[in-house]
């Protein structure tokens, strides 16, 4: 009798179309649906959730994460190394996976970021992952040199959406450089 309680309980979540809470977890985890501009029922971007997942090399470390944006039965996979230099290898931590959804390129659409993890003790960097919402062609692409940008942080420069990476070096001295959008690619500002 346990059983079949315990099957109607599953039937009826399934019946009723309960979707994960709002928000993004941790790796593993699906993030509900965002909503976006246009009507929930004409817009194809609301209804994607998100899953993220570890791939590790023959030593047993974290050699990429994967991120699978899902729609139905249609799935877009995008890798983000972690080791991405010989001599600098980004440390998975508590968070490492999470996803968040936010509208990095001042679009109107909401697109998709990874915290990766961070490199360094005493200062350290953090890295993300990206993919923005491609309206036209109604799918994600990645933005390659996001993850390359320590300490990701949006901003606006000269009145538009652009990304900010603050660091310090070991001697104290802080830089700044600002990445501005190229359609959905980012592009160093020349200073």
């Amino acid at each position: 009798m346990k059983n079949i309680t315990l099957l109607f309980a599953a039937l009826l979540i399934v019946a009723c179309g309960k979707q994960p809470a709002a928000g993004a977890g941790a790796a593993g985890e699906q993030a509900s649906p965002a909503a976006a501009p246009a009507a929930a029922s004409a817009d194809p971007r609301s209804e994607y959730t998100f899953v993220t997942n570890f791939e590790y090399d023959d030593n047993g470390q974290v050699e990429w994460l994967k991120l699978e944006c899902r729609k139905g039965e249609m799935t877009q996979d995008f890798g983000f190394g972690f080791n991405w230099s010989k001599d600098k290898e980004i440390l998975v931590e508590e968070g490492s996976g999470t996803v968040t959804e936010e509208d990095i390129n001042g679009d109107g659409w909401l697109d998709v970021v990874v915290f990766l993890g961070n490199f360094g003790v005493l200062s350290p960097l953090y890295f993300y992952g990206a993919c923005v919402w491609n309206p036209d062609e109604e799918c994600f692409d990645q933005v390659k040199e996001y993850e390359g940008i320590p300490n990701a942080e949006l901003c606006e420069l000269d009145g538009k959406p652009a990304v900010k990476s603050v660091a310090e070096s070991l001697d104290g001295e802080v830089s700044t450089d600002y990445y501005v959008w190229e359609g959905r690619k980012l592009v160093l500002k020349q200073q």
